[in-house]
């Protein structure tokens, strides 16, 4: 039965025609505002939306302000003072995107007891209430503000046992974690492959914790029935483009409750540095498997000229670009990664926390280039007055060697490979740990090398910031170089917030995945 009714909302959505500009580019005619208006079989989700006054939001489509810039010359392109390219190629369009994840009527109906034409706005919000909810945090969580296409719900590229180029059969699990809609909740995407997954699939779960054997000789295999947090399982196939996201239908209600915030994401969190700004991902920036020249490297402005992702603020006199490593085996997480040169000076907002608490911020290093950096890290929550983080951090400093322009120098980090002596193995990663550094995670395996990131050197983490944090707080990370040399290279790959339950559990020491 829900089978036909998700087939039924897939006819409906399907309505939405394509047509093409004079640019050749594919557009449709509905937004998502259009499809749940049209769609009979989300009509209490659609007045939800209404009710929240989300509708003006849901029908963006495009940054006309940004576009005029463009095409009358207002922003160019930008010179690459770095090793890999000598142009920065600014985006042509600023498209917004969202993505839906939507209870249908039939759940509705089960749940309130009621015909879904006579379901009401307050009946639905008597319910949240007893979940603990506003309607409007509620509803906001259900959605997105990028526009993620069924392969794009989580980035596979380089975890351990998977090549992209030749197989669609996942490996190990992976997963997404984005802020939604107005900011202060994460919800997650998970998946792995047939043979990684106990119900031998490769679904998409929301919210899913899965028992996992992670130790240090462990495969990450899921190895019990009864996960922690079952979370709900997304037929991908089911997923409707319309014109500025998608829309995905769901049997089980999608609330970020405080169980949630405790089993999901109460351990570590990884955030590959590009998934935190969804206007990569909506403007085919990120994840882009075309190869074209021009999403090699994607330059942005300074945000005195034109701020193209609204959680990062460049400073003038820093270049700034996206570089996308598809196809170039290079030591990244996911492929790929920023690179800034200049007089370098920008800030990022950081994703929440789910709960209060002490966590450690850390950030990705890879010193396998004399041409790095040396930087200032500044953390806090006022954006205008952060707090110096630490000493500077030498982006050319390894766990063997510190990479000059006039050769190697040997490092003090104390990094060891590992020797399947598990207790000794301990004491290097708690040497590292003690000089504020971690080593890379195994679950990324650089493609034609054979090893993961936790094998290399030059593959690391440093613990930049160790702080209390609040649940939803906005966090803000300012990155400063202190050299002159403006041709040298600050490196952005991944960051991760680790609460204080895992990187200081007496009873079990964090994984190294």
């Amino acid at each position: 039965m829900k089978k036909i009714l998700y087939i039924i909302i897939g006819i409906a959505l399907s309505t939405a025609v394509w047509a093409q500009d004079t640019e050749g580019e594919e557009t449709q005619t509905f937004t998502v505002v259009d499809a749940l208006q049209q769609t009979p079989s989300l009509s209490v989700f659609n007045r939800l939306v209404d009710a929240c006054n989300l509708r003006a939001e849901l029908s963006k489509v495009r940054d006309e302000v940004y576009e005029e810039m463009y095409m009358t010359g207002q922003i160019q392109n930008l010179d690459y003072h770095g090793s890999v390219g000598s142009v920065g190629y600014l985006p042509e369009h600023r498209y917004y995107g969202y993505t839906v994840f939507a209870e249908t009527d039939d759940f509705w109906q089960q749940t309130l007891g009621k015909p879904a034409a006579g379901i009401t706005v307050s009946d639905v919000e008597m319910w949240v209430a007893k979940q603990r909810q506003t309607l409007r945090d509620f509803v906001r969580y259900h959605i997105l503000s990028r526009r993620l296409s069924p392969d794009k719900l989580v980035i596979h590229y380089n975890e351990k046992g998977y090549n992209y180029r030749s197989s669609m059969n996942f490996t190990i699990p992976t997963y997404e974690v984005y802020e939604t809609l107005g900011g202060g909740q994460l919800l997650k995407l998970y998946q792995c492959g047939p043979a990684f997954s106990l119900d031998g699939t490769q679904d998409i779960f929301l919210n899913r914790t899965p028992v996992l054997d992670d130790g240090m000789y462990g495969d990450l295999h899921e190895v019990s029935t009864t996960p922690t947090t079952e979370g709900i399982r997304l037929d991908a196939s089911l997923g409707n483009s319309v014109r500025n996201g998608y829309i995905y239908p769901i049997d089980k209600p999608l609330i970020y409750t405080d169980e949630v915030r405790r089993e999901v994401f109460g351990g570590r969190i990884r955030y590959d540095f590009a998934g935190l700004f969804p206007e990569l991902m909506n403007n085919d920036i990120r994840a882009d498997r075309t190869g074209r020249q021009e999403k090699f490297c994607v330059g942005f402005l300074p945000s005195s000229r034109y701020q193209y992702c609204e959680g990062l603020d460049i400073q003038e006199g820093t270049q700034f670009y996206y570089l996308s490593g598809l196809g170039r085996n290079w030591y990244n997480w996911q492929g790929d990664e920023f690179n800034i040169t200049g007089f370098a000076d920008f800030t990022v907002q950081l994703p929440p926390v789910p709960t209060d608490g002490e966590y450690e911020l850390r950030i990705a290093v890879q010193s396998n280039s004399s041409a790095r950096g040396i930087c200032q890290f500044y953390v806090g929550t006022d954006k205008s007055h952060l707090r110096q983080a630490g000493l500077p951090v030498d982006m050319r400093e390894g766990g063997l060697y510190i990479r000059t322009s006039s050769g190697q120098m040997p490092s003090t980090v104390g990094w060891e490979a590992d020797d399947d002596d598990e207790f000794y193995d301990r004491i290097v990663d708690l040497r590292l740990y003690e000089a504020g550094y971690m080593k890379g995670p195994a679950n990324c395996m650089p493609m034609g090398y054979g090893n993961t990131l936790r094998n290399y050197d030059s593959t690391l983490r440093r613990i930049v910031w160790r702080g209390q944090v609040k649940a939803g707080q906005p966090m803000y990370l300012r990155v400063q170089s202190i050299l002159d040399d403006t041709q040298k290279q600050i490196y952005l790959d991944y960051m991760e917030w680790c609460p204080k339950s895992v990187y200081a559990n007496p009873d079990k020491p964090e994984d190294i995945w």
